[in-house]
């Protein structure tokens, strides 16, 4: 006797534990409801775009806004400081300060420089002017210096070197 083998189906679904067969279903897109969708979709978003644009100018136009004022801050704050500065070259003028000298404090300008000389172990002379020579005073360069002439030619070269750039 000759048995058949059974043949397995693989192309078959599976049956429930009920035993009936499942049917899938298949959803059938309407074409026209999808256009609706991406067209709201595009209309939203250009409007979400467009928000966004006119926020991006108002942020600008604030700034243009604060720049302006800025400018107009610095401009006031130079135009201040050209007024002080004259200001401070007015009150630092010579003839604004020997004016309040002279006529606030009571001081009294010199006719000439005096020029005081003082020696050693002698009492001191009274001051003599610029130019002026006293009859029993030599001038400066008739009066012979004393000491070693090596030092006081290296002192007097010091003193031309360092002495006349303080006064």
């Amino acid at each position: 006797m000759v048995v058949a083998q059974e043949k397995l189906r693989y192309e078959q679904p599976e049956l429930p534990k009920s035993g009936r067969v499942v049917k899938r279903k298949t959803r059938k897109v309407n074409k026209f409801r999808r256009a609706k969708i991406l067209a709201l979709s595009l209309v939203v978003l250009g409007f979400a775009s467009g928000v966004f644009i006119a926020a991006q100018y108002a942020k600008l136009a604030i700034k243009n806004y604060q720049v302006a004022e800025l400018q107009k801050a610095i401009s006031a704050k130079q135009a201040e400081k050209q007024q002080l500065q004259l200001q401070i070259s007015q009150l630092k003028s010579v003839s604004r300060i020997e004016s309040i000298a002279v006529n606030q404090l009571g001081m009294v300008k010199p006719d000439k420089y005096a020029i005081l000389d003082y020696q050693d172990g002698q009492q001191s002379k009274k001051p003599t002017t610029v130019g002026a020579v006293t009859p029993d005073a030599r001038p400066a360069a008739a009066q012979e210096p004393e000491g070693n002439p090596v030092i006081r030619q290296v002192a007097q070269i010091l003193t031309n070197i360092f002495g006349s750039h303080g006064r």
